[in-house]
C-alpha cells in the first residue's frame, strides 16, 4: 500500500484557474506534480515506518505557489509551511482504539502496516470498510476488496503482528471466524513458508499423515494405536496408563491410560483469558501459530514445539471425527466450538485482554495502548485469570474445552534430554517454560534515544554466520536463547564490561522487551549444556578460520549471566571479535578500537508490532562500517519478527 517514506497525495484541487487556463487544465497539473515532487513534506519526529492519513489540508502558504512559472522547485519557505501543517495533524490524528476510528476524524495514524491491514479487516468484516474515507484514499489505487485471504497473504510477513493487534482488541475471533477451513489452511501455508516452519504446520498442509513419518496412523494388528512420534521412533502403546515405554515413547491420546488433551503449545505464552474462544480447529491452528510467532518466534521452529504442535493437532481431529452430527447440520461432542462468536464475545474479550480485576493493564505486553493517553506509559499489571486458578467448572462456562494444563504442578518442558543435557544438577537453572512477563512496557510511539545504534548492525552479523540456528543442533541455542537474546548477547560480550556508561542505556530495556523478558534481566536463564563446543561447518569458510583459537579463549564475565551459557560466549568471542577487526577497519593514523566504531552511535529507535527503525544523523555514518557493508538494511528477518531498517536524516 505503501513505501516507507513515501508521500502521496489522493486530490489536488487547483484555484483560481482563469477560463483562458481551463483547455491547459492537463498541463498545469503536471507541472504541479512535478513541484510536489521536488520537496519533502515528511515531518519531523514522527515514526518512520507509521501511516499517517490527512483527509484534507489547505495551502499553508497562499500565494506562494505558482504552476505557470518557470522553477524547478518549490520555495523552501512554502516546503517548511507544509511539513509545520503536517506535524499539526500528526499530533491531532486519531489513533485506533479496540481497532475502530472515529468517523469523522479529520486524520487517522497507524504505527505501521500491521495496524493497518488489523484496522482494514476489522472494518471488512464490520461491513464498515467502504464508508470510511481513508479506505477509499488507501485503496483507491490498487482496488478495493473484501477477500480476507487476499489481504492476510499478501502481507503474510506481518501476520503475527496484526494477530496480536487483534487479540489485544478483543476481535480475533470475530475476524479469524470468516474464513473457511479451506482458507485458514490457505494462510497457515502461506504463513509456514514465509517463516520455514513447515515441520510444525505439517499436519495441516499434508492432512491424514502422522506427523513426521509420512504413514498414516493407523492401528496395528492387535488394534492399538501407535505413539506419537518421539526422536524420530514409534513404539506401541502399554498398558501401564500414562508412563513412558522403554523407547521413551508416549501413549496415544486416545489410549486409555491418557490424562485428557494434550495443552496447546502456545498456552505457556498465552493464557485461556487471552486466546479467541469459539474457533474451528484450522482457525485456532492458524491463531497460535500466528501469536507464537510473535512473542517467541524461536521457539515456533523447534521440533519440540513441532512435536507438540502435532500431538494437539491429531488429538482434536480424532476428537471431531467422533462428533456426532446434529439436525441442523452442526456436530455434536467434544472439541473445539465451531463457528462464529456469540454476541458480546468480542467485547468481553477487550475487557478481559486489556483491564484486570484492579483496573490495571493486563500482563500481557500489548502491541499499542488502547487508548490515547496510555502511550509511553509503564502499567502496573494485575494478577491474571489463569487456568491453574480456575476448577473444570469454571473452565468450561469460558466457552472453550481446549485445556491449556494436563497437570499445573508439572508445567511441560519444551526439548528433549540429551546427551549432554541429561540431568542439570542443582544450581543449573530449571528448564520450565518461559511464559509472558509480568510486566508491560508500552513502547513510546515518539520513541527512545540510544547511543549504541550500531548493535543492530551485528544483525547483518547474524544473518552472514546463520546464528543463532547454526547452534541449535549442538545445543538447543535458537529455541532456548533465541535471536533477539543472542543479539544481546554478542554486545554485551564485544562491550565487554569496559564502559559502565552505558548500563543504563534504553536499548538493554527493549532488548528485553522485544524478547518478551523482564526489564534487567539476562537471556537464556533456561539455557544448559555442559559438552564441549565445536565450531559449525560454515564458519570456517566465512570467517576465514585458519587455526583453532581455543587455546586463546577469551573469557567473558557478565554478572548475572548463566554460567552455561557464558562458556558459550567465551567460545564464540574470539573468532567473531578477530573477523570483525579484519572486517572493519579503523581510518589511517587512528588507533580507535574497532569496538567503538561499531557498536557506538547516536540514534533514536522506534519499535512497534513489526518494525525496529533506527534513525541516525548524517554525521553519525561511519565509513569503516560502511565499507565493511555492516549498516545496510536488514529488512524482514523471520528469526525476529520484524522489519529492520536504518534512517539517515
Amino acid at each position: 500500500m505503501f513505501g516507507h517514506g513515501d508521500t502521496q497525495i489522493g486530490t489536488l484541487k487547483l484555484r483560481g484557474v482563469g477560463e483562458t487556463l481551463q483547455p491547459h487544465r492537463s498541463v498545469l497539473f503536471r507541472r504541479m506534480s512535478f513541484l510536489l515532487n521536488t520537496v519533502d513534506l515528511n515531518p519531523p519526529g514522527i515514526p518512520p515506518s507509521g501511516i499517517l492519513i490527512v483527509r484534507s489540508m489547505p495551502d499553508p502558504l497562499p500565494g506562494k505557489v505558482n504552476p505557470r512559472g518557470r522553477a524547478l522547485r518549490l520555495e523552501t519557505a512554502w516546503e517548511n509551511a507544509a511539513r509545520r501543517a503536517l506535524k499539526e495533524k500528526y499530533h491531532a490524528a486519531s489513533r485506533p482504539e479496540y481497532g475502530r476510528f472515529p468517523p469523522h476524524a479529520d486524520a487517522v495514524f497507524f504505527e505501521d502496516e500491521s495496524q493497518l491491514l488489523a484496522v482494514l479487516l476489522l472494518d471488512i468484516v464490520n461491513g464498515d470498510a467502504p464508508n470510511r474515507w481513508w479506505w477509499k484514499i488507501i485503496l483507491e489505487k490498487s482496488g478495493y476488496t473484501s477477500n480476507l485471504v487476499k489481504h492476510l497473504c499478501e502481507k503474510i510477513a506481518v501476520l503475527p503482528a496484526v494477530l496480536s493487534h487483534l487479540t489485544a482488541w478483543g476481535a480475533a475471533a470475530r475476524v479469524i471466524s470468516k474464513l473457511s477451513e479451506n482458507d485458514s489452511l490457505t494462510v497457515t501455508a502461506a504463513l509456514a513458508r514465509e517463516f520455514q516452519m513447515e515441520t510444525a504446520a505439517a499436519p495441516l498442509l499434508h492432512p491424514g499423515k502422522a506427523a513426521g513419518t509420512g504413514k498414516r496412523d493407523e492401528k496395528n494388528e492387535k488394534g492399538d494405536r501407535p505413539l506419537i512420534e518421539k526422536n524420530g521412533k514409534r513404539g506401541q502403546a502399554t498398558n501401564r496408563g500414562y508412563e513412558k515405554d522403554a523407547k521413551g515413547g508416549r501413549p496415544h491420546p486416545e489410549h486409555p491410560g491418557y490424562p485428557g488433551p494434550p495443552p496447546a503449545p502456545w498456552s505457556r505464552w498465552l493464557p485461556l483469558n487471552r486466546f479467541p474462544a469459539h474457533l474451528a480447529l484450522p482457525q485456532t491452528a492458524l491463531v497460535g501459530l500466528g501469536l507464537s510467532l510473535f512473542y517467541a518466534p524461536a521457539k515456533v521452529r523447534t521440533p519440540a514445539f513441532a512435536r507438540e504442535f502435532h500431538q494437539w493437532w491429531d488429538f482434536h481431529v480424532q476428537q471431531e471425527e467422533k462428533q456426532t452430527p446434529t439436525a441442523d447440520g452442526g456436530k455434536l461432542g467434544v472439541g473445539i466450538h465451531d463457528g462464529a462468536p456469540s454476541p458480546g464475545d468480542d467485547e468481553k474479550m477487550a475487557r478481559n485482554s486489556t483491564l484486570g480485576a484492579d483496573g490495571a493493564g493486563s500482563a500481557i505486553p500489548l502491541p499499542i495502548p488502547t487508548a490515547p493517553e496510555q502511550r509511553g506509559r509503564e502499567l502496573a499489571p494485575p494478577v491474571p485469570t489463569r487456568e491453574r486458578d480456575m476448577g473444570p467448572k469454571e473452565i468450561e462456562k469460558i466457552g472453550r474445552r481446549i485445556r491449556f494444563d494436563v497437570d499445573p504442578a508439572k508445567p511441560r518442558t519444551t526439548g528433549l534430554p540429551g546427551p549432554d543435557r541429561a540431568k542439570p544438577p542443582a544450581t543449573a537453572t530449571p528448564s520450565t517454560p518461559r511464559e509472558i512477563k509480568k510486566t508491560v512496557l508500552y513502547f513510546p510511539e515518539e520513541g527512545v534515544d540510544t547511543r549504541l545504534a550500531g548493535v543492530f548492525y551485528l544483525v547483518n552479523l547474524m544473518e552472514y554466520l546463520d546464528l543463532p540456528a547454526c547452534f541449535e543442533e549442538q545445543c538447543q541455542l535458537e529455541s532456548r536463547v533465541g535471536a533477539w537474546g543472542t543479539l544481546e548477547l554478542l554486545a554485551r560480550a564485544l562491550l565487554d564490561n569496559r564502559y559502565p556508561e552505558i548500563e543504563s542505556d534504553p536499548l538493554w530495556e527493549a532488548l528485553a522487551h522485544l524478547d518478551n523478558r523482564e526489564k534487567g534481566t539476562l537471556p537464556g536463564g533456561d539455557f544448559y549444556y555442559t559438552g564441549d563446543y565445536t565450531l559449525p561447518g560454515i564458519w570456517r569458510e566465512k570467517l576465514q578460520i585458519t587455526r583453532n583459537k581455543a587455546a586463546v579463549r577469551h573469557p567473558f564475565n557478565l554478572s548475572g549471566l548463566n554460567p552455561y551459557l557464558e562458556k558459550w560466549v567465551s567460545f564464540v568471542l574470539p573468532y567473531i571479535r578477530d573477523y570483525l577487526r579484519r572486517l572493519v577497519k579503523p581510518p589511517e593514523g587512528e588507533e580507535t578500537d574497532i569496538i567503538e566504531i561499531l557498536l557506538f552511535g547516536n540514534a533514536r529507535l522506534y519499535v512497534t508490532a513489526a518494525h525496529v527503525d533506527i534513525v541516525m544523523g548524517l554525521g553519525d555514518i561511519s565509513l569503516p562500517v560502511r565499507l565493511a557493508g555492516l549498516d545496510r538494511d536488514p529488512g524482514w528477518k523471520p528469526r525476529f519478527a520484524r522489519v529492520f531498517l536504518f534512517h539517515f536524516n
